[in-house]
C-alpha cells in the first residue's frame, strides 16, 4: 500500500517537474519571440483597412502586450481544460496553479512592466496583473468544489438552492486568488519601480 503510494507521489511529482519545464520553455518563448520579431515572420502583411489588417497593426504597436496577454490565456486556458475534464487532469491542475503559474505570473507581468506604456499610463497598466487575478477566480471554485451536494465534515456551509456552498473551500480558492494577486502585482511593480527609479536618475 505505501510502495503503491510512493510509486504515484513519484509520478505525480514528475508530470509537475515535466509541466513546469513545458510551461516556463513556453512563456519563455512566446513573449521574446513576439516581443522581439513582433510576429512579422509569421503573418502575410494584410490590407490595413481590414479587420486582421487592423489586428495586426495593433500587434505591432505593441508587441509585448500581445505576447503576455497571449501566453497567460493559453496558460488559464490550459487550466480550464484540465479543471473541465476532471479525474486526473484536475490533479494536474492542482499540480498548475500550486507550482507553475504563480512564477509564470511573475515572469509575465515583470515582462509586461517593460512596455514604455508602463511608466506613462501607470495605472491602466495595472489593469493586465489584476485581470491575472480576477480571471482564474471561477476555474479555482470549479477545481476546488465550492459547491457540493452534501456539506463536508467540519465545514461551514451555506444551502443555496438544493446544493451546499463550502465556506472552507472558499477559503482555498481566497488563497490562490491572493498568491495570484501577489505573483501578479510583485512582478509587475519590481520591475515598474527600477525602471521608475532608472528614468528618474537619467533625467
Amino acid at each position: 500500500m505505501h510502495a503503491e503510494s510512493g510509486h504515484q507521489l513519484l509520478v505525480h511529482s514528475l508530470i509537475g517537474s515535466a509541466m513546469l519545464l513545458i510551461c516556463y520553455t513556453a512563456v519563455a518563448f512566446i513573449c521574446y519571440a513576439i516581443g522581439r520579431y513582433g510576429l512579422r515572420e509569421l503573418f502575410v502583411d494584410p490590407n490595413p483597412q481590414t479587420a486582421s489588417g487592423r489586428l495586426l497593426t495593433w500587434i505591432r504597436q505593441d508587441a509585448i502586450r500581445f505576447g503576455c496577454w497571449l501566453a497567460t490565456a493559453i496558460m488559464y486556458g490550459l487550466l480550464l481544460a484540465l479543471t473541465l475534464r476532471g479525474g486526473m487532469a484536475a490533479m494536474a491542475a492542482a499540480l498548475l496553479i500550486n507550482f507553475v503559474i504563480p512564477p509564470a505570473l511573475l515572469v509575465i507581468n515583470g515582462i509586461y512592466a517593460l512596455r514604455p506604456a508602463s511608466l506613462t499610463y501607470p495605472w491602466k497598466s495595472l489593469l493586465f496583473p489584476l485581470a491575472c487575478t480576477l480571471v482564474p477566480a471561477p476555474m479555482l471554485m470549479a477545481l476546488i468544489t465550492v459547491y457540493e451536494d452534501t456539506c463536508p465534515i467540519g465545514s461551514t456551509c451555506t444551502l443555496i438552492g438544493d446544493r451546499y456552498l463550502s465556506w472552507g473551500s472558499m477559503d482555498q480558492v481566497l488563497h490562490f486568488v491572493i498568491v495570484f494577486a501577489v505573483a501578479s502585482f510583485l512582478g509587475f511593480g519590481v520591475v515598474w519601480a527600477v525602471r521608475w527609479i532608472v528614468a528618474r536618475r537619467t533625467k
